[in-house]
């Protein structure tokens, strides 16, 4: 919890078939270790640009994943999958710069968490938000 309201997280997004494999699947393999709890709001960060936000169905740890998907989680160092239940994509993409993040690494941001209050702020400077 950051303050006295929920938490929000922000998670990188390096490589376009990571992505497609988010919009695509609705699905995202995670490698950071955080309390991934249902109704959850994750915003999706690629360069320097907010891309998209997401609310967590559930988490799928590794003894529940089929063993395809137990062998992404082992070549990709990661520990378990979200499963959303709803995502949103932003058009254009929204600059950090613009965010109440501004001025910060976006390396140092995956994982991070932030008030709800920041999410929604970030989502609202989204001109067009497409739920998917």
């Amino acid at each position: 919890m950051v303050g006295s309201e929920a938490a929000s997280y922000i998670v990188r997004i390096q490589r376009d078939e990571l992505e497609r494999q988010l919009y695509g699947q609705r699905t995202l393999y995670v490698s950071i270790k955080r309390n991934w709890l249902r109704n959850t709001k994750l915003l999706f960060i690629r360069k320097a640009a907010f891309i998209g936000s997401g609310i967590i169905d559930r988490f799928v740890s590794p003894g529940e994943l089929r063993e395809d998907e137990k062998k992404i989680c082992l070549e990709n160092n990661c520990y378990g999958k979200i499963e959303f239940a709803r995502l949103v994509r932003f058009y254009p993409t929204v600059a950090m710069e613009d965010t109440p993040v501004a001025g910060q690494n976006t390396l140092g941001l995956h994982g991070a968490s932030l008030p709800r209050s920041d999410a929604l702020q970030i989502e609202r400077l989204a001109r067009v938000r497409l739920i998917i």
